[in-house]
This record gives structure tokens, sequence and C-alpha cells, in this order.
């Protein structure tokens, strides 16, 4: 959703799928500019964000993330939003997705995750969805194991300097990393996923929706 989250979320499976050889996209949907009013500042911050996502990629070893530009705090998860999205995901061939979980705190992550459970449903598979987590830990039936790449985490982390002037992000995301291994004896890091299958979108949009209905 923003300029940061395909790190801080999901860099350790990115540099997994790299590693194997897998074609990786990372579409980065918001301009990340906040609530700044139109001017110079705000087209300044909103380029210095694109180039903390692109520093990031070099490490992560992907390539060039696209970027949708939609203005932070308005991503709508409307239908032509979703069919957008369906045609980028068959362009490029995807058969695993990644997106925040709807049970994050931020609006732009939340309306991402029901669309990415719409698309799950829609795509003809196979597909799966990996819903991660930033914000809101979530209930995970997977667990990534990314103690070897942790440092190159962190060093993808390090590249947002905009964002890390203002909040630890990068302290309480490897904090989450480490909690995650609560189960795991001697790992050190890991990343937590829910990963739905295709007959599952449908009651994952009920249960989501329901959750999120006061929100």
């Amino acid at each position: 959703p923003h300029p940061d989250d395909e790190v801080f979320g999901c860099a350790g499976a990115i540099m997994r799928h790299v590693a194997v050889g897998d074609p990786v996209t990372v579409l980065i949907l918001t301009d990340g500019g906040g609530d700044q009013d139109d001017g110079p500042e705000r087209t300044a911050y909103v380029a210095q964000r694109r180039q903390e996502s692109r520093n990031a990629a070099t490490i992560l070893g992907y390539g060039e993330p696209i970027f949708w530009d939609v203005r932070d705090r308005k991503l709508i998860g409307d239908e032509s939003f979703t069919q957008r999205l369906c045609e980028m995901a068959i362009a490029t061939g995807a058969h695993r997705l990644y997106a925040p979980w709807p049970g994050e705190n931020h609006p732009d992550h939340r309306r991402l995750g029901m669309v990415a459970l719409e698309l799950l449903r829609r795509l003809a598979g196979p597909v799966t969805l990996a819903l991660y987590e930033v914000s809101a830990p979530l209930s995970p039936n997977r667990l990534l194991d990314i103690s070897s790449v942790l440092e190159r985490k962190r060093q993808a982390m390090a590249c947002f300097v905009s964002q890390l002037a203002m909040q630890a992000y990068d302290r309480q995301i490897e904090a989450l990393n480490c909690y995650r291994t609560y189960t795991l004896g001697n790992i050190t890091a890991a990343e937590s996923y829910n990963v739905l299958e295709q007959d599952e979108a449908d009651e994952a949009l009920r249960f989501f929706t329901a959750l999120t209905a006061n929100r």
C-alpha cells in the first residue's frame, strides 16, 4: 500500500523468491505523501519515498518497483481499481500474491487486504494469497525463517530515512520478527503469514468483512 510496506511486511519472502529465481513484481499503490497539501514540499517528499523504495529494491534484488501514485489514505477498493489489479496480476503471470491482512491499523492496508481477497476469488488459478502483518499482528498459518537474510532486511529497512525519522519502525518490525520465532527453537527471525488458497476466498471475505465493518 505504501513505500516501505513491501520491506517491513515481506522483505524476507521477496528475498527467498529472488534466491530461487522466481520473477518478483512489486507494486506500490500510494504515493506515501501523507496529509500534506499539494505543493513543492509534498512533491519532494513523494519523490524521496519513491527513491527509498528503489534503494531498498536494490538490496532485495528484485528490480524496479512499480508506482501507481494513488494519493495516500485515498486507496478505494472500487470495481475499477480491483479490475486494474486483476489485469496487472494476469499480465505478470502472478501465482502468489502478497498483501497486508485486512485487520491492519491503516485504512489503506485494510482496503488493499480486502481487494486482494477479491482478486484471489476472481483470478483463474492456481493462485495463492499470502497476507502479511505490519501494524497489527495476524493469526498465522505460515512462519517463514528469515534468519539468514535478516541483515539484508535491516539494510533495506534502513533505506526509509524519511519514515525512521518519525518512528522506529525498523526496531518495531524486527521485534515482531523476533517474537514470531517463539515456537521455532533456534531460529532468530521469522515473518508471519496467513496463506489462503482460492477455495478459501469466499469464507475469508465474509469473515474480514464482518471484522472490519465498524472500522
